[in-house]
């Protein structure tokens, strides 16, 4: 696991000597800390995405159970839905098959709502949490606008 600073020591927590931004939280678990980006107007798939790198991480990715709970918790002041990590290529089969997480990590662990992904209006690719605050997920297409979404600083 990562060394973590205290952030009481230092009045600024770090991952490997990185000061963190305002905000951030680190879960010992796996030495990742998880910062909340929101804006009212809110993002499409690919702004958050962007987002994410500019802020010097990526767009977040789960892999277990627990770590969506603390994900989905972090985010859950946002309201509906918020932007994941998740993606599936153009030639991936449909609604399931081939998705992945931007660190091109596969995607072993998933929490699809049932019925989902669905891929209703034949172009969703874009992985979300549903805004029904069960911590499910969901697919849309990139274009969707959501209020926030989650980086992961490694």
């Amino acid at each position: 696991m990562a060394p973590i600073s205290d952030a009481s020591e230092t009045g600024e927590a770090s991952v490997d000597g990185r000061v963190l931004p305002a905000g951030a939280v680190v879960w010992p678990a796996n030495g990742h800390a998880y910062l909340v980006v929101s804006r009212t107007a809110g993002y499409d798939w690919n702004q958050a995405v962007e987002e994410s790198r500019r802020l010097g991480g990526h767009l977040v990715t789960i892999q277990s159970a627990d770590e969506n709970a603390l994900v989905f918790g972090l985010l859950g002041a946002l309201g509906p839905g918020a932007w994941l990590g998740g993606s599936q290529p153009e030639d991936g089969t449909e609604p399931a098959g081939g998705w992945s997480w931007v660190t091109g990590e596969p995607m072993t662990y998933t929490n699809w709502a049932q019925g989902q992904p669905n891929n209703l209006g034949g172009d969703e690719d874009g992985l979300h949490y549903l805004s029904d605050g069960t911590g499910e997920w969901s697919d849309d297409d990139f274009t969707g606008r959501y209020s926030g979404f989650a980086v992961e600083l490694e």
